[in-house]
């Protein structure tokens, strides 16, 4: 692994394939899982997520984590909060605020209205944001669906505007970005949110830093120039959103315009736009961050965990190389998916 270690982040870096399955593998002894089933029939509409549901479900009943409803998000689809509720699991404080008072149109009263257009930015960025939706459809966040289906299947849902955001990186590559509009759409005011978010800020970081430096204040000079050289690791998650699938009962309120054509696009996996997704993704973020947390002495290891970004603040290699793990490119999604 020690190509994967001194190549991770780039673009060159290669999983070891046997190396991650031989460490899920453990792993699932370890908590007892006993594996994905061989038979799983599910809807057309629904898109599988590459996590692995029963090892998240294990590892929940394992370690006793309050939050038991995520491996049924990940198998079954999350909720929006719009058909289905959000059940608050004590995790996030109570939420302040309700959605906003807003008259919805059911998908068959847009579509009768007349043409439905995106926004100028998908116009303006034809090229782009057909690049990123191919993308999309590859890894199958995304479906095309005919107008009839529409009427067929979808006819008490949401059309949503698609906007893009395009950003050009230092090195001359291109970030998009894809949005689904539900503000303007009405489709946000009939979420119901329960919970907030409460992310980590910037002194949280610095707090954090200090903390393990006190609890090394004993360590001397030479200890601390050659086994405890200070170091951060960020590990930023790929699509993070996106591997939470939606239910397939919510499925109607993430419809959008083609780019292209007078068809739609389905939204079957988390997105910018959900009001609510940010709060989805976080549970999971916020599991695994206590429950990998809870695997290293707090003396050795913490971490702030901002939405699809970790912040780890390891300790010496040396004295402890299995905290070093990240390096190695076995992260968590790849112990619970297989996949980056």
């Amino acid at each position: 692994m020690g190509e994967v270690s001194s190549t991770y982040g780039t673009a060159d870096c290669k999983m070891d394939r046997p190396t991650v399955d031989r460490w899920k593998a453990e792993l699932r002894k370890l908590v007892g899982s006993q594996g994905k089933p061989t038979v799983d029939l599910q809807s057309r509409w629904r898109y599988k997520s590459p996590l692995d549901a029963d090892l998240i479900r294990a590892w929940t009943r394992k370690s006793g984590d309050p939050d038991t409803d995520l491996a049924d998000g990940v198998e079954r689809g999350t909720p929006l909060g719009v058909n289905l509720d959000i059940k608050p699991k004590g995790i996030f404080p109570p939420s302040d605020k309700e959605g906003e008072p807003e008259v919805m149109m059911d998908a068959s009263l847009q579509i009768a209205r007349g043409s439905l257009t995106n926004y100028t930015s998908i116009a303006d960025n034809m090229k782009d944001s057909k690049e990123e939706i191919q993308r999309l459809l590859d890894l199958g966040y995304v479906m095309k669906v005919l107008k009839e289906q529409v009427d067929q299947h979808f006819s008490q849902g949401t059309i949503s505007k698609l906007a893009i955001i395009v950003k050009t990186r230092p090195d001359g590559s291109r970030k998009r970005r894809l949005i689904i509009d539900l503000r303007r759409s009405g489709g946000n005011s009939k979420a119901r949110l329960h919970e907030k978010i409460v992310l980590p800020r910037a002194m949280d970081a610095v707090a954090m830093v200090r903390s393990l430096h006190k609890l090394h204040q004993q360590v001397t000079v030479e200890e601390q120039r050659t086994r405890w050289t200070r170091e951060l690791t960020l590990i930023d998650i790929a699509d993070a959103f996106p591997h939470l699938p939606v239910h397939e009962k919510e499925l109607e309120h993430t419809l959008t315009p083609d780019v292209e054509g007078d068809g739609y696009l389905l939204f079957r996996a988390l997105l910018f736009g959900f009001r609510t997704a940010p709060l989805l993704w976080s549970r999971m973020a916020a599991w695994t961050s206590r429950l990998l947390q809870a695997c290293l002495p707090h003396d050795e290891a913490q971490h702030q965990t901002y939405l699809d970004d970790s912040l780890w603040h390891p300790g010496s290699q040396e004295r402890h190389p299995e905290l070093h793990l990240v390096h190695d490119g076995c992260d968590w999604l790849q112990a619970l998916s297989g996949q980056r």
